[in-house]
């Protein structure tokens, strides 16, 4: 949070799973709430909760959990869970690139 009206302490470090590390471990915050930081929130969380940083200093995850997250984020997980409900999917598949060259 960077307003001065709702923040305590506004840092400006790089957003990476290190720096975040290192502030929560000094914060030490109850909970995070990944869903208003956007795409780099969610990608930060994710990489938080696989390094086992939430679990170790006692954080929860509030807004999504990180199956929440990954479910939507993955397309293949996401197509998954909307056919098991009885929603109807578009076709779809993967394009690939051959790394072939053509014979001269």
């Amino acid at each position: 949070m960077t307003d001065p009206e709702l923040a305590g302490r506004t840092y400006v470090e790089p957003l990476e799973p290190e720096t975040l590390t290192r502030i929560l471990e000094r914060e030490r915050p109850d909970a995070v709430l990944p869903t208003l930081g956007g795409q780099t929130a969610l990608n930060l969380a994710l990489a938080l909760d696989a390094e086992g940083t939430l679990k170790r200093l006692g954080i929860e995850l509030i807004g999504a959990s990180p199956a929440a997250i990954r479910k939507a984020e993955d397309r293949l997980l996401f197509k998954e869970a909307m056919a098991k409900v009885g929603l109807d999917c578009p076709r779809s598949g993967h394009a690939t690139r051959s790394t072939k060259r053509a014979a001269s």
